[in-house]
């Protein structure tokens, strides 16, 4: 009887050791958060983001309220280049980062591509006034 009974035990404690860690890989650790911060001339929006990548072209799409920005980076083993940034309505601003355009620059870390640069574009207030703004974007894919 006794063996029965440290054997029931044993068993008890591997069916709780193992739900504990079926439970560790099923929880926030295992889903990855598509989180993005878009911050344009010191402002800060948190949005979703959404990621696709067509070979080494990864295409980052980040929506913040009304406000949504597009990033086309260029992937190279560890080294990320950015191709093109795309900023629309940014307390009504709209503005691009490209060849020849602004200036940006992308790496990754810690699971997130970040972006910073110089866009250059418009006030939608003031659309015949030239305006370069600072940005940074932080994208969790």
């Amino acid at each position: 009887m006794r063996n029965r009974l440290i054997s029931t035990t044993a068993v008890v404690i591997m069916a709780a050791a193992a739900a504990a860690g079926c439970a560790e890989q099923t929880g926030a650790a295992a889903t990855p958060q598509h989180t993005a911060e878009i911050t344009v001339n010191n402002t800060t929006r948190t949005g979703h983001v959404s990621c696709s990548q067509i070979q080494w072209l990864l295409t980052i799409n980040a929506t913040a309220d009304q406000s949504q920005a597009r990033a086309m980076l260029h992937l190279a083993g560890d080294k990320v280049s950015v191709r093109s940034v795309n900023l629309e309505n940014f307390d009504g601003f709209y503005g691009v980062t490209g060849k020849g355009t602004g200036h940006a620059e992308a790496s990754f870390a810690n699971g997130a591509y970040t972006i910073t640069g110089d866009a250059a574009g418009t006030q939608s207030d003031s659309p015949a006034d030239p305006k370069t703004v600072h940005f940074r974007i932080k994208a969790r894919c």
